[in-house]
């Protein structure tokens, strides 16, 4: 078995959020992985995509992530041949694009860092257990894990859950997940692997919506959300794994900071469980 203890954590906040960090490092604190020896517990500032109109903050991100300002400013992610979306809202698509950026931002710093295995949390994820969480050895092949999502089933039946299997690959044709607020990386080649896919949207020519191979990095790839790169390219043609049953759930006290900002967490067709009736 395992449990956290075992894995560097970093969690996504943004600076305006102090509410959000008081609810993770809350729990972070009961279950003893604040200031730990041996592993990493670090926040991570998040992106402010709405902010990326500002040219000082536009320049500062761009350079952190080594891209002309032309690739990095707003019109750049507007145009649906770079970033695709089913928005014209633009401050909505900009909080996606926030999002992202804040991920590729956490994925950056454990590769820069060489936390592996590493778990990356968005602040509103909410543990199921208190006290401690664990789970059976995470597959060595898995290019992603999950220790919880909104669950998407594509059947009207969902599948069973084999006996004994605690770690389920997702099979897309069954089942699809959204969200990405708990989520890790058994080691530095899928980190890697995942920033190839992440930054191949600055990459010159056209975008590609099914490339040969995302991990190659010799395809430019057309964005979209975070969690939509996840679901369409490392659980369509990866190895991604989700726990069952689930260790957490994305908390649905908070208000949205990057699509339908004001509203909660739906939860149709969306579910937390993977069996259900």
């Amino acid at each position: 078995m395992q449990n956290l203890q075992n894995f560097h954590i970093l969690y996504i906040n943004l600076d305006s959020r102090s509410d959000r960090r008081r609810h993770m490092e809350n729990q972070l604190e009961k279950l003893n992985l604040l200031n730990r020896i041996d592993k990493q517990t670090h926040r991570i500032s998040g992106v402010i995509g709405n902010k990326l109109k500002d040219e000082e903050y536009l320049t500062k991100i761009a350079k952190e992530f080594n891209i002309n300002i032309e690739k990095m400013c707003c019109d750049y992610w507007f145009s649906r041949k770079n970033f695709k979306t089913m928005s014209r809202n633009k401050e909505r698509i900009m909080g996606q694009v926030g999002c992202y950026l804040g991920h590729l931002r956490a994925i950056n710093y454990a590769i820069q860092h060489k936390l592996s295995p590493v778990v990356i949390l968005e602040d509103d994820c909410t543990f199921l257990n208190k006290k401690q969480i664990s789970f059976p050895k995470v597959p060595s092949d898995a290019e992603i894990f999950y220790l919880g999502g909104l669950f998407w089933h594509q059947t009207r039946t969902p599948r069973p859950i084999p006996k004994n299997s605690h770690w389920l690959k997702i099979d897309t044709e069954y089942l699809k997940l959204p969200c990405a607020f708990a989520y890790g990386f058994n080691n530095i080649i899928t980190l890697e692997n995942t920033a190839t896919l992440l930054t191949s949207v600055w990459m010159d020519g056209k975008g590609r919506d099914k490339p040969d191979d995302w991990r190659s990095g010799e395809e430019r790839i057309r964005a979209t959300a975070l969690d939509f790169m996840f679901l369409n390219f490392i659980q369509r043609t990866g190895n991604a794994y989700i726990i069952s049953d689930v260790k957490a759930v994305q908390s649905d006290y908070f208000m949205s900071d990057v699509t339908d900002v004001g509203k909660k967490t739906p939860k149709k067709p969306y579910k937390h469980s993977y069996f259900y009736s």
